[in-house]
């Protein structure tokens, strides 16, 4: 919450020219399309005085950017919007240093026999602006998520981190509805010291992310590494 209000006073102090916060937001992929070669992408929402004026005059309510809305935004709530496949190219940003590419379909066009006739090639779309040490000082916090004192520690009781240590993190998001529950967010990396795979998942109406998310993302894991599938207990609201 501190740093949050810290990024308003900046916004604040400056007329409205530079709001960090949002800047380095699109820059990992959020508010814009991931360009993945499929159609009807969702762009979502990064939140901004300037958004929040459209939306009343169109809508109604308060237009005044509040500390309270960046706040909000510190913690990923608010009127934050999120894609699960943009969740995902973040955290493959900051996993393999930096580089935002835009996510394929496919990896490669063969033929019956196997011969290669085209391999598809990433494409970069941008690069973060952080430095090697700060994106791994990131990617340690995001292991503690997973260790006992984190928030998905039950979902991961008993999984092998020693061989195949995870970095990930919860999300509980408010579906803006009073009679609908939760949806249910996890999104990890694997192994967090050189990762291989980023795997995301929401769960609609499910409860905390540590509930039901965490565990299917458990499961896709224990899958991608070959290890003995644990037999795992789903939340109260999952399906």
């Amino acid at each position: 919450y501190p740093m949050g209000d810290e990024y308003w006073r900046i916004w604040r102090d400056s007329d409205g020219r530079r709001e960090p916060l949002q800047r380095n937001l699109r820059l990992l992929g959020f508010g814009r399309p991931t360009l993945i070669d499929l159609p009807y992408e969702q762009t979502g929402v990064v939140p901004d005085n300037d958004w929040k004026r459209a939306f009343v005059r169109r809508f109604g309510g308060d237009p005044i950017w509040y500390p309270g809305d960046m706040i909000n935004m510190s913690i990923g709530a608010g009127d934050m919007l999120v894609t699960p496949l943009q969740a995902a190219v973040a955290y493959s940003a900051v996993a393999n240093g930096g580089t935002v590419y835009a996510p394929r379909v496919a990896l490669r066009v063969q033929e019956p026999d196997g011969d290669l006739v085209r391999r598809i090639r990433p494409r970069v779309v941008g690069h973060l602006p952080f430095s090697l040490p700060d994106l791994a000082f990131v990617r340690q916090a995001l292991r503690g998520v997973v260790g006992e004192d984190g928030t998905a520690a039950s979902a991961f009781a008993g999984f092998p981190l020693h061989r195949v240590p995870v970095g990930g993190k919860t999300g509980t998001a408010d579906p803006k509805a009073n009679d609908r529950e939760d949806h249910s967010w996890f999104a990890a990396m694997a192994p967090v010291d050189e990762p291989r795979y980023v795997v995301v998942a929401i769960v609609e109406e499910a409860g905390f992310g540590s509930v039901t998310a965490a565990p299917v993302v458990r499961r896709i894991l224990e899958g991608l590494f070959d290890l003995p599938i644990a037999d795992l207990h789903l939340g109260e609201a999952a399906d």
